[in-house]
């Protein structure tokens, strides 16, 4: 509890790209024969997963607010945090999860732009949602510590 506590204090180093997606650029995929999972973490996180013979071979996150699209002057929702199993990549899971978020956020949510934040160094996950036809949007550079931002770097595209 009390190391949780003082990572929190930390000062993060950020160096991410962010990307957009607007409904009129999302791109089709074909279904791969997965049943996509929901949990909702909390009111600001949901969990999307896949399960395949009992085990999670996927998952991606789903923030409502993140108080990095504040330096952008952005809000929306954003994905994030995702992860597959190394013996499932290549399998095209990721952009069918990101297409059925997003379409579900376009539909459901009513949701005008959907933002993903990878880190600049996961060029599996930006090749992943570039394929969805989500764009570069913006490039930060940036200390994180607690919700205050310093020494940043913005680039818009």
């Amino acid at each position: 509890m009390v190391s949780k506590f003082w990572k929190k204090l930390q000062i993060i180093q950020i160096d991410v790209f962010i990307y957009r997606l607007i409904q009129e650029d999302i791109k089709s995929i074909p279904d791969i024969g997965y049943t996509i999972q929901t949990e909702t973490i909390s009111k600001n996180k949901i969990k999307y997963f896949i399960m395949d013979k009992g085990i999670s071979i996927h998952n991606c996150f789903v923030f409502n607010k993140v108080y990095l699209l504040g330096l952008i002057k952005k809000e929306g929702p954003v994905l994030g945090d995702g992860f597959t199993r190394p013996e499932y990549r290549g399998k095209s899971i990721l952009p069918f999860v990101i297409i059925h978020i997003a379409n579900k956020l376009f539909v459901n949510k009513n949701t005008k732009e959907v933002f993903a934040v990878i880190n600049k160094s996961n060029s599996s996950s930006i090749a992943g949602v570039e394929k969805t036809g989500f764009n570069r949007y913006a490039a930060i550079t940036a200390s994180r510590w607690l919700w205050f931002y310093f020494n940043k770097s913005i680039k818009i595209y």
